[in-house]
């Protein structure tokens, strides 16, 4: 007898399981990726860096309107009407009009790549003038030899850039349209495999792809490649991504049903994704005005050197990757659960949806951004010393990432349930990053950047928590997030005042040094987050109904969270 197929709550829990557990191997490999790119690279070099993969990302956004998104919320409905065969027609559809797009897209770049390259190579060129003014200078008025070695040793490294973007610019933007192309063949196949909890699956080719894209660059980079050999590494690993994706998406397309002789189209699933697809592309471009690609453009447009432009770029890289690292659990799970429970239309599982998954993620990003936020002076003086003047730029942009992903639950129910209207004013409101960048980056600099973005996120999801409470009636547990909050702040405190006597150097010599202080800071992690399960304790822990709500959710090692909360 075949064993039946897994119904929500199994499929559900397998994929947070799997983020779960892949979550380490993750973590540690997609570190030491970004340990040895910023510190192999010079913060000039990978400010160019920055534009570069921010201009494959801007056109990644303007070539996709809005298909990869809706993927997750249409292709089990067109499996529930059509089986095997629907599905394979409409992602035959979709992978041909992406392509398409993007070819367009593609054709557009190598149209100005010239003009591109002479713009950036110009504005580089009179850094240069200036470097060379700053070193005679220090010579004139008979500055140390020290002082005067560092200002020729920067006039240098920004000739040799120069020299990089006169001779490969051109190159670079052809690196940067293979980025593009075969990014999107990448992300419509994860995107499959995101809409079936194939989370195992997506996670294996992720771990394999962050695993290979360091390897490449370090390998190029101890052969004297440079900035040319990371990009090279860069536009190896999607060809490789695509292969491997590709490959797992077939093999979870042959396990779908087969179509049934009484299938029913719905005629109205064109139009309806469509509509889906619109929404989702105007929040994409909407998106992209306080996203770090914008922001990189802005900054250099008004001027700011390379050196600017990378410290912001690290600033929200940094942010985004740790609290990626902390949504792990959720990652691909989200959308796909609250499109089944729309497909059921159960109000009571929508209500208890959403109160679960909101504490949820309350008990993990409270804590995590708070005890980030504690740890990040340490982390940039252990793994990126060129960068310890970006902390400042990290604490705001870790209040404003954090915080927005835990109000951003009531952003994807409005999307399944395709209630567009709050969606589109929201969004509309996140354009107000504009005029803030305006207003106030000539008056504080990339502070001024870093809040102006912030508060466009924080305001755009106002709209949606607002019109589901008022609407749907859908509440934010208080209370609970209060407690969360107040446990997050007794933690704080005495980590605060230990941080200064807890044995890890300022600057951590050598691998060896490195490690043993890397090991020190994680011991210290794992103190804080003991101490912030106690303090939740004592506080009252979790309710008996929230920890019903949780334990509904069939999350992987829920008996174990529920009984330590």
């Amino acid at each position: 007898m075949s064993r039946p197929p897994p119904g929500l709550a199994e499929r559900v829990a397998s994929a947070a399981a799997w983020n779960t557990l892949l979550f380490p191997a993750r973590m540690i490999v997609g570190l030491v990726a970004n340990v040895l790119l910023f510190n192999f690279l010079a913060p000039a070099e990978y400010g160019v860096l920055a534009l570069l993969t921010g201009l494959a990302a801007t056109i990644g956004v303007y070539a996709d309107p809005g298909i990869e998104r809706s993927l997750p919320r249409f292709i089990p409905e067109v499996e529930q009407r059509a089986g095997r065969a629907g599905v394979a027609r409409f992602m035959v559809r979709i992978v041909a009009i992406k392509i398409a797009i993007v070819l367009v897209c593609i054709a557009l770049l190598a149209l100005f790549s010239s003009p591109l390259v002479a713009y950036v190579a110009s504005n580089e060129r009179q850094q240069i003038a200036t470097l060379a003014e700053q070193a005679e200078a220090l010579r004139a008025t008979g500055a140390d030899a020290a002082a005067v070695a560092v200002a020729d040793a920067a006039l240098e490294r920004q000739q040799q850039l120069v020299a990089q973007i006169e001779q490969r610019g051109l190159l670079f933007l052809a690196a940067v349209a293979t980025l593009v192309f075969f990014g999107a063949l990448y992300d419509v196949a994860m995107q499959f495999l995101t809409a079936y909890f194939k989370q195992r699956a997506w996670n294996i080719v992720t771990i394999v792809v962050t695993l290979i894209q360091p390897l490449l660059i370090i390998a190029l980079l101890l052969l004297g490649w440079g900035l040319s050999g990371v990009l090279l590494g860069m536009v190896i690993t999607p060809v490789v991504a695509v292969l491997l994706a590709g490959r797992q998406s077939l093999m979870a397309a042959r396990e779908l049903p087969l179509a049934t002789a009484d299938a029913v189209p719905d005629p109205g699933l064109a139009g309806r994704f469509a509509r889906f697809a619109g929404v989702s592309y105007f929040i994409q471009v909407t998106t992209w005005f306080y996203d770090v690609q914008f922001l990189t453009f802005v900054l250099y447009g008004l001027g700011m050197p390379l050196e600017a432009v990378a410290l912001l770029a690290f600033a929200y890289k940094f942010a985004k990757d740790y609290l990626g690292y902390a949504y792990i659990p959720f990652s691909g799970v989200v959308t796909p659960l609250l499109a089944r429970i729309k497909g059921r239309d159960d109000a009571a599982a929508l209500q208890e949806a959403y109160g679960g998954l909101t504490r949820i993620f309350a008990l993990i990003l409270i804590p995590a951004g708070v005890g980030l936020a504690l740890l990040a002076s340490r982390l940039l003086d252990l793994l990126y010393p060129q960068y310890t003047e970006a902390i400042v730029l990290i604490y705001l942009l870790i209040g404003f990432t954090f915080l927005e992903s835990l109000i951003s639950v009531p952003h994807n129910v409005l999307m399944v349930y395709e209630r567009y209207r709050p969606v589109i004013i929201a969004r509309i409101l996140a354009l107000v990053s504009v005029p803030l960048l305006l207003l106030l980056v000539p008056g504080f600099g990339l502070i001024g950047a870093a809040l102006a973005v912030g508060l466009a996120r924080i305001l755009s999801r106002l709209v949606g928590l607002g019109y589901v409470r008022r609407v749907m009636g859908l509440h934010l547990p208080w209370r609970f997030l209060v407690r969360v909050s107040g446990a997050a702040a007794i933690f704080a405190i005495p980590l605060l005042l230990l941080l200064p006597y807890w044995p890890l150097p300022a600057t951590a010599g050598g691998f060896a040094g490195k490690a043993l202080a890397a090991l020190s800071l994680l011991v210290l992690g794992a103190i804080a987050a003991a101490g912030y399960l106690v303090a939740l304790r004592l506080l009252g822990g979790i309710d008996e109904s929230e920890r019903r709500r949780i334990m509904a959710l069939k999350l992987p090692f829920k008996q174990i969270l529920a009984r330590i909360l």
